[in-house]
């Protein structure tokens, strides 16, 4: 089996099954683009080599619960952008080897404290939710060099701190 994976499913069902990821242990790149998607399995996050994990472009409106003190892969990029998700469980940032987060064009309001946890975050993008204020963690992150927060209800004390913090402009 070659070490390196790369995995792209296009056009998939609406659940992609469970036994399917059993022949994917060694993957270490799984992209996952259709529309049609609306549910994932919770064992996708738990691939013991996988470290890039890009879904887009569906229809989920929700993450798989995990167990407490699963093992989770040793992701470096995670992208979940163009889907309908309003909440995100807390077990998404136990990711302590991320570097790369792309929440974008989400139905996002908030942010848990918990993000905090991410400390070698590097990029994160947040473009076209419902923000109007972030957590005080986003203002924590000290690794964050590249925040993208285009095509949000951003408040005006909001833009005002995301100015003074990472130096944006409105």
């Amino acid at each position: 089996m070659p070490k390196k994976i790369f995995l792209r499913l296009k056009k998939n069902e609406k659940i992609l099954p469970k036994d399917f990821l059993q022949e994917c242990q060694q993957v270490e790149v799984f992209e996952l683009t259709g529309e049609s998607l609306e549910e994932i399995p919770a064992e996708l996050f738990t691939l013991p080599q996988l470290q890039i994990l890009k879904i887009k472009n569906g229809k989920l409106k929700s993450l798989p619960q995990l167990s407490q003190g699963q093992p989770l892969s040793p992701l470096k990029t995670l992208q979940l952008s163009h889907q309908q998700l309003a909440n995100l469980p807390e077990w998404l940032f136990e990711f302590k080897s991320l570097e790369l987060l792309d929440l974008s064009s989400n139905c996002l309001k908030t942010l848990p404290e918990s993000l905090a946890k991410l400390s070698i975050l590097k990029r994160l993008n947040l473009d076209g939710n419902q923000f109007q204020t972030f957590p005080g963690a986003l203002y924590g992150l000290k690794g964050l060099n590249h925040l993208s927060v285009d095509e949000n209800p951003l408040t005006e004390s909001e833009k005002g701190l995301l100015h003074q913090r990472f130096s944006m402009w409105f």
